[in-house]
Formats: C-alpha cells, structure tokens, sequence
C-alpha cells in the first residue's frame, strides 16, 4: 500500500441550485463524492487528521471534506449524499447564528443564493438558512459528520475599530464558540488540529 505525503483539504460552503461564488450545484457535489467514492478515496476523521500530522500513516487517496459556516443546505443537500456514499466531513458552525428548533424536511425549503443567505442573517432570520442543533445533532450521531468551531459570531476582528487588541477578541470568539458547541453537542473536536 502507498502512503499519502500531504492530505488534500476539498472546502465547500454553499450546496444549491442558486448559483453563487461559493456554491456548488446539488447535481456537481454529488457527482464529485460519486467520484471519490467510486475512485478508493477515504474521507478521514479529525483523529486521523491529527494523526497523520504526528507521524502516522494515511492511505495515498486521502481527502478532507470541509463545509465552512453551518448553512441548512448543508443539511438539505449535502447530508443525504454523504449517507448514500458513505463518505466522512467536518461542518465548522458560526455558533451564534444556529437555533433550535425541529428538524427540517428536505422538501420544499426555499432555496437561497450566498448574498441572499447572508442578507437573511444580517436581517435577524438566520433560522431561514443556518442549520438548527436538532439537524446538528442528527448529523454527528450518524458518525459521518464531526462539528468545529468557525468562532461564535463570524466577525472579522482585525478589520474592526476597537479598544481592545483583536487577537483577544477573537480568542474570546472561538472560547464562545467552543462552550456553545459543549452545551449543545457535550463534545468537542480536536482543538489542536481543528480550532
């Protein structure tokens, strides 16, 4: 068996019909995990991810699936592909902009491009196209999906006018970020590797 020298990191957003910069068609994500699945390639863990950067061995076709943010089409689209293909990835959730509230049917949610979604949140309707913690929790209980951190509000701190230094703020972002994700899922990935 060959062994990987570096591990390929394949980042996604947005999964829709609605085209966008950052969104990929339904039709094209699943076609690529088809491939990867239909071509030997193994989806790691956050283990083996961590692993691997202490010295420990992966297979050469190994990939990292990333979806950054925690949008419901993540839900919608992307789960349902990951469970026919068998295929592992890591969601890092903005913590603030996930609610509760019953998990959603794939059938007949509004579709939403990326300036859309993110006109929504700015608007307070969040709950609109961010995943809610029932979806969140039926995803990491499949064992397909693993959760980390993408800080609590997503702000850009370095581009910010405040009195505080910015590495402190964000610090206190992701510790926000972190004890949410322990409340609501009592579990937290790897820091070292996935914070």
């Amino acid at each position: 068996m060959s062994y990987a020298r570096h591990l390929p990191v394949l980042m996604y957003h947005h999964v829709s019909d609605k085209p966008g910069q950052i969104t990929l068609s339904p039709r094209t994500f699943r076609a690529q995990m088809k491939w990867l699945a239909e071509s030997g390639w193994k989806t790691v863990t956050a283990a083996e991810v961590e692993a691997f950067y202490h010295g420990a061995r992966l297979p050469r076709k190994s990939v990292m699936l990333t979806f950054d943010g925690g949008w419901l089409d993540n839900w919608l689209q992307v789960f349902p592909v990951l469970q026919e293909f068998n295929l592992h990835a890591h969601l890092f959730l903005v913590t603030s902009l996930i609610s509760n509230g019953p998990v959603r049917i794939p059938a007949g949610e509004p579709v939403y491009s990326h300036d859309e979604c993110q006109k929504l949140v700015k608007q307070g309707r969040a709950d609109e196209v961010m995943l809610r913690w029932s979806e969140v929790r039926e995803m990491h209980l499949s064992g397909l999906v693993e959760f980390h951190s993408h800080t609590h509000t997503h702000r850009r701190w370095d581009q910010k006018p405040v009195s505080r230094n910015p590495s402190d703020l964000l610090r206190v972002d992701i510790l926000l970020s972190r004890k949410r994700m322990r409340e609501m899922l009592g579990l937290l990935q790897s820091a070292s590797v996935l914070a």
